[in-house]
């Protein structure tokens, strides 16, 4: 059984480059389910003290072997793709195997999460609502206008 921080090393090296969280878990809960929460802040604490990581992390340093490319965005250490494809880029020469950035489904599914966290951290749906709403999502594309709206009115 995989723990959440094997399996996101497992969703990088898959995909490859720099990758959010939202990809990540999009990647996963297709591969594993709902089994996990919070990627963010576990990919945050997989970023070791050395390169900016966070000093309170209880992550074992096995597991902290990403780094943090901007705001949201992360990469494993030393992804020879990547490397190859910043290189590339700092001669202003364009190659196809450059990463991609997220697609606007998983732009919307980082916003609805973000939505749900929020609600959550207010008390308005449990932990169980929130795996079930983003389990809905997930689910059910046609539903998500008017799943958003009702949860904007719990807002």
């Amino acid at each position: 059984m995989h723990t959440q921080h094997e399996a996101i090393i497992e969703a990088f090296k898959n995909l490859g480059g720099i990758r959010t969280a939202a990809e990540i878990e999009v990647w996963l809960t297709k591969k594993y389910g709902l089994r996990w929460v919070y990627y963010s802040t576990r990919m945050a604490d997989m970023v070791p003290e050395r390169l900016g990581g966070n000093s309170s992390s209880t992550v074992p340093d096995e597991f902290r072997v990403l780094t943090r490319i901007s705001k949201g965005e992360y990469a494993l250490i030393g992804d020879q793709d990547l490397l190859e494809t910043r290189t590339a880029e700092s001669r202003g020469i364009r190659e196809t195997k450059q990463p991609k950035g997220p697609t606007s489904e998983q732009m919307e599914f980082g916003k609805f999460t973000d939505l749900l966290g929020e609600l959550q951290r207010k008390g308005r749906i449990s932990g169980e609502q929130f795996r079930q709403y983003r389990d809905r999502w997930l689910n059910n594309p046609l539903d998500r206008t008017t799943l958003i709206a009702q949860l904007e009115a719990l807002r």
